[in-house]
């Protein structure tokens, strides 16, 4: 029996937070101008709009994947950590995404339909490389089903 072996490791990229860094930093620009209106309530507003700007960075910043030949694991969370794990043999299909805006950065979006009940659909958002993702999810797929003797029956 071989071990299991980590593939692949990503995180989401930053971008996802492009529109609302652009809205806060509107707002920050809104703080600047009340500065000579009224400098404490402008001091407020500006660190409040930081603090959602730090907010919404780490939440981008603490998604991770990790494909291993056996699994692919999704951890999430700011203060308290959350681990996913989907067994690949689980996975019916698999789908990439590359909208236009992501597609400048050379990003994309995985999504993967599954047997599994917690989570039926789950989207790797903004990876780097997401084609070679989803090659390899799919090749580790089909191998782990191999070696647990399962099959992806579709009933409807």
């Amino acid at each position: 029996m071989l071990q299991e072996q980590t593939v692949l490791s990503a995180s989401s990229s930053q971008v996802l937070n492009f529109w609302a860094f652009m809205l806060l930093g509107a707002c920050q620009l809104a703080g600047a101008y009340l500065m000579f209106i009224r400098w404490e309530l402008a001091l407020a507003w500006m660190v409040l709009v930081a603090l959602v700007m730090l907010w919404k960075y780490l939440g981008v910043r603490c998604q991770h994947y990790e494909l291993t030949t056996e699994r692919l694991k999704t951890r999430s969370g700011i203060f308290s950590k959350t681990t996913h794990e989907l067994e690949l043999y689980r996975v019916k299909d698999i789908m990439f995404e590359q909208p236009f805006f992501l597609r400048l950065f050379g990003l994309g979006h995985v999504v993967l339909m599954t047997t599994d009940a917690s989570t039926p659909t789950l989207t790797l958002r903004a990876i780097p490389d997401a084609e070679n993702w989803r090659e390899k999810l799919r090749r580790c797929t089909e191998e782990r089903r191999e070696q647990k003797r399962t099959r992806v029956s579709e009933v409807e």
